[in-house]
């Protein structure tokens, strides 16, 4: 006689098909994302991420300390980006990798809350979830930094949005400080979900009649969560609650606001408003049919939140659950809404988090049995058809984004370079021909410094200025976001001139020795040999003036980085006449490479007529002047003729 199976012997059955069940559907949502997004076309890294990751190998407190000076307290995203930077090296495509698998997972999570929680069935669920993935509002999937951060907040926002929904019907204690811990990550994901805390609170408030310790609990630690975000910031590290984009502050424009609150309602339903360089395609450029599609998705939705509203009114049992779910998801897409729509500008990605709920609240119309479910199963159908007739079309005009566009002339230069050993084998790559916005897609020499290449410099005029033998010359084309060599370089060698530094060693006669100042003589400035070569030392941060003799007409200079540390040294060059002080050289001089010599670029400077001083600045711009020393081996004027 066979034995039954006791109930616990398939257990690890079935664990072991869920297990199964979760890697395939993540690895489709990863191929299904990469396909559509196709983020791993690239090679490197530009912009901000190119900051993150050279960043991050000074680990989590650096990078918080990167964060507090633009006034973001963001601890979670810290962790998270250095967790990510040691597993990949760094090394762009696992990068991108870890990007896309966040946003997968995002997907089989929405997929289960729709099918198992809300019991929506599979095709509407699977179509709800498509609608919600492949979407212009993750177009930050191209910008890692951003991928790693709204990613995880997505994840955050999911378990907040399923364990509310439970909580409405079945509230407990423990759901409700699961809700407190999840509003307390989120809030240190990013700063703009403190917006959160009022539909939070509404859900306390809610059950605080027949559930008081689950609304008390709720309730303290939403505060407790708050309050606490607040005092670090305040307290601890004197920074500002909260703060715009950019650095840029809050100033509450009601009107622009306003104005960005329906533009972002029109986008989260379909029509799509925002300039290109973030929306990808504003609704009033689109063709004729892509109009008609995006305002027969905002009917679709529109008809969706219409019957959920009559099941509402008609509903005779649970209707105190419907209506609390309904005031919870409407208050939650407001919220996030107005978070996106207070600074100068609306991101789309800001949208993607009032996006999701929006989906799950149009959800909710197919969780009835009566007739109007039928007509909400054909709304939810034309609805996923429609959104991906329409995202299909702004597919194609990605290269819009400004994201796409940085990482498009950072991979054609990188490639431009990887292709030829002369540009990498050189002293110094210079790019003619302006290259918009190049000191925030290189991050000035982070760069050539990431990815071991020589010094960049972006020269926006026809020649060269810098007069170096070794240096290798590409045009930039901005039409193709192309680089090709240069025919010729307009470059000479000036090694054979002879090197003068009197009147920078005249002028380190004028300063007094301090004390603690660690160098030979005491002072900023000072003699001494370089590589065997007679040299002046300047040390950051120092300002001087030297006299222009009447005859000079130019200025040669030849200067070096002394040390292979710190994160380079910037220097200064103003003539001054009586028509005012016009700049004539600014430059950030890279560290040496560990084991390299010195480093000698030379610059050629016409001054401008009547020039009778020039003022020197040797500076930090980062505001961190460790080992920022310059040496000259040539400060000497050339005479008119």
């Amino acid at each position: 006689m066979n034995a039954k199976p006791s109930p616990g012997s398939h257990k690890p059955g079935r664990a072991a098909e869920a297990t199964l069940l979760l890697f395939v559907s993540g690895l489709l949502a990863w191929l299904a994302i990469e396909g559509w997004y196709q983020p791993l076309q690239f090679e490197v890294f530009a912009g901000d991420d190119l900051r993150l990751f050279a960043a991050a190998d000074g680990g989590v407190k650096v990078l918080i300390d990167g964060m507090l000076t633009a006034f973001k307290f963001r601890p979670i995203t810290a962790v998270l980006d250095v967790c990510v930077a040691r597993l990949t090296g760094g090394d762009y495509d696992r990068v991108a990798a870890v990007s896309v698998g966040i946003h997968a997972l995002n997907a089989v999570g929405l997929f289960a809350i729709l099918n198992r929680l809300l019991g929506v069935g599979a095709a509407a669920a699977l179509g709800l979830t498509v609608a919600a993935t492949l979407t212009r509002f993750a177009t930050y999937l191209y910008m890692h930094e951003q991928a790693l951060m709204e990613g995880v907040g997505i994840s955050a926002l999911l378990g907040i949005m399923a364990l509310s929904r439970v909580s409405i019907e079945r509230p407990t204690v423990a759901r409700s400080i699961a809700l407190s811990v999840l509003f307390l990550s989120i809030i240190h994901i990013h700063e703009r979900y403190l917006v959160l805390a009022a539909p939070l609170l509404f859900l306390a408030i809610w059950n605080l009649r027949g559930h008081r310790t689950f609304a008390v609990a709720l309730a303290g630690g939403v505060a407790l969560s708050g309050v606490a975000n607040i005092a670090v910031k305040k307290l601890w590290f004197s920074t500002p609650v909260l703060v715009g984009t950019e650095t840029q502050r809050l100033e509450f424009n009601v009107p622009q606001v306003l104005s960005f609150f329906w533009r972002g309602l029109a986008s989260l339903f379909g029509v799509n408003r925002g300039p290109a360089y973030l929306s990808v395609q504003d609704f009033f450029d689109a063709p004729g049919w892509v109009q008609a599609v995006s305002i027969g998705a905002a009917a679709m939705s529109c008809l969706l939140l219409g019957l959920f509203a009559a099941q509402l009114i008609s509903r005779r049992t649970r209707d105190r659950h419907t209506l609390a779910a309904a005031i919870f998801y409407t208050m939650s897409i407001v919220v996030l809404l107005l978070a996106a729509s207070v600074t100068f500008r609306q991101e789309f990605r800001w949208l993607y988090s009032p996006y999701v709920v929006l989906i799950l609240f149009l959800a909710e119309p197919l969780r009835s049995v009566d007739r109007t479910s039928q007509w909400a199963r054909f709304a939810v159908a034309a609805l996923v058809l429609l959104s991906v007739a329409r995202e299909l079309h702004l597919k194609q005009r990605y290269e819009a984004f400004f994201g796409i566009e940085a990482y498009r002339v950072a991979n054609n230069f990188y490639t431009a370079v990887a292709n030829s050993p002369a540009a990498r084998n050189s002293e110094e790559i210079l790019v003619r021909g302006g290259v918009a916005d190049a000191g925030w897609i290189f991050m000035g020499g982070t760069f050539a410094q990431y990815y071991r290449l020589p010094p960049v410099e972006f020269a926006s005029g026809p020649t060269a200025t810098e007069a170096n033998a070794s240096a290798f010359v590409l045009e930039y084309r901005p039409q193709t976001r192309s680089f090709t060599t240069a025919q010729s370089t307009n470059v000479q060698r000036l090694d054979w001139r002879p090197k003068d530094t009197s009147v920078v060693e005249a002028a380190a006669q004028t300063f007094a020795p301090v004390e603690g100042l660690a160098t030979p003589t005491k002072t900023p400035v000072f003699s001494m040999p370089v590589d065997g070569e007679p040299a002046v030392i300047v040390v950051s941060t120092v300002e001087f003036t030297v006299a222009a003799p009447p005859s000079a007409k130019a200025l040669r200079v030849s200067l070096s980085h002394v040390y292979a540390m710190g994160d380079g040294v910037d220097i200064e060059i103003k003539a001054r006449s009586d028509a005012g002080a016009q700049p004539i050289l600014e430059k950030t001089i890279l560290p040496l490479a560990r084991t390299e010599e010195p480093r000698w670029r030379e610059f050629d400077l016409p001054l401008p007529t009547g020039a009778t001083h020039l003022d020197v600045k040797v500076f930090s711009k980062s505001g961190d002047s460790t080992a920022d020393w310059i040496a000259l081996r040539d400060f000497s004027f050339e005479q008119a003729q």
